[in-house]
C-alpha cells in the first residue's frame, strides 16, 4: 500500500459522530464496530447518537465504554460492506503521522510528528492544528501505513496555533473483549494471533496479523523434534523439546493487562542447536 492509498483508506474508514452537544470522529475497527473517544458520546444514550458514513446516517445498536482510557466502541446497523483500518501500536520518535476528522462539515486532515509518550502514557505530537471535532479520529503512521493511536485532545487551550496534541495508544483498544474475536482485516481472529506470540513476528510491525512465517516455524520445530526422536532416540528428542518449547510463548490478554512484557527469545539459537544435533553421529 502506497502513502496515497493509505491516506485514502483512512478517509474511507472514518465516520462522523453527532449528538445534541458536539461533533466527533470515529473509525471502523472491525465489522460494524466503530472506535471513538468516550467524551464524544458521554451523557448520551445510543438513540441520541447519529453516525454518518459516506453521506448516509446509521443507527447505533450498542455501546461499550472504557471511561478510564476515554474510549468507546459503537456497533451500528449497516448492511453495506465497509473498510476496516489495520492497527500497529509501534510508533517511533520522528514518525510523520496524519489524521482525518470532522473539525469541518465535510472533514479535514492534519499532519503532525510524534514526540514520545507523556507521563500519563499518552502519545504526544508536535505541529498540526488539533481542533474540536477531530477527537476520536484514527492516527495513521506513514512509516507503517497503519493506525497507531486515536486523537484525544490538543496540547493546550489554544486552537488557533498548530502546537500539536495528544492521543490514546491504539493498544488500549485491546481492553474491549469484543475486539478479541474480531478479525481486524485478517483471515484469522485477533484472539488467535494476540494470545500466541511467535518470536518471528515479535518485533514485526505486522505482529497483529496472522504470520505465515510463524506457522512454518511451528511445523519445522515439530518436524525437527520428531526427526531427532526417530533418528537419535528419545533422550535427544526430550532435549530438543526443551529448547523448542520456550520459542512459543503463551501471551494472554490477562497477562497483557497485568503489564507483563514479551520475553524475547532468539529463534536462530534454536536453529543452530538443531543443526548441531543433526550432524551428531548416532550412537551404536
Amino acid at each position: 500500500m502506497t502513502k496515497s492509498e493509505a491516506v485514502e483508506h483512512l478517509k474511507n474508514s472514518t465516520v462522523k459522530i453527532d449528538n445534541a452537544s458536539r461533533t466527533g470522529t470515529g473509525f471502523f475497527i472491525a465489522d460494524k464496530l466503530i472506535a471513538t473517544c468516550y467524551h464524544n458520546i458521554k451523557g448520551h444514550a445510543k438513540d441520541e447518537l447519529n453516525v454518518y458514513w459516506q453521506g448516509e446516517a446509521y443507527v447505533v445498536k450498542s455501546i461499550e465504554i472504557n471511561e478510564e482510557d476515554d474510549l468507546a466502541l459503537l456497533e451500528i446497523k449497516i448492511d453495506k460492506k465497509h473498510p476496516i483500518l489495520q492497527i500497529d501500536e509501534s510508533v517511533e520518535v520522528g514518525d510523520e503521522c496524519q489524521s482525518f476528522g470532522y473539525s469541518r462539515k465535510n472533514g479535514d486532515v492534519i499532519t503532525f510528528e510524534y514526540e514520545g509518550k507523556d507521563g500519563d502514557g499518552r502519545l504526544k505530537f508536535k505541529e498540526g492544528l488539533f481542533q474540536s471535532g477531530l477527537s476520536g479520529g484514527a492516527i495513521l503512521n506513514f512509516r507503517t501505513h497503519k493506525i497507531c493511536g486515536i486523537v484525544k485532545s490538543k496540547r493546550d487551550n489554544t486552537e488557533s496555533v498548530a502546537l500539536g496534541g495528544r492521543a490514546i495508544p491504539i493498544s488500549k483498544l485491546f481492553g474491549f473483549e469484543r475486539l478479541d474475536s474480531d478479525d481486524n482485516g485478517s483471515i484469522f481472529s485477533k484472539e488467535m494471533f494476540q494470545n500466541w506470540v511467535w518470536t518471528s513476528s515479535l518485533e514485526s510491525a505486522d505482529r497483529l496479523q496472522f504470520s505465515v512465517l510463524a506457522l512454518v516455524e511451528t511445523l519445522v520445530a515439530v518436524g525437527v523434534s520428531f526427526f531427532v526422536w526417530i533418528y537419535y532416540g528419545f533422550y535427544w528428542h526430550i532435549v530438543t523439546g526443551l529448547v523448542v518449547a520456550p520459542a512459543f510463548l503463551l501471551q494472554t490478554q490477562k497477562s497483557r493487562k497485568k503489564g507483563l512484557e514479551y520475553i524475547k527469545i532468539i529463534t536462530p539459537d534454536f536453529a543452530v542447536f538443531s543443526m548441531v544435533i543433526m550432524f551428531i553421529e548416532p550412537s551404536d
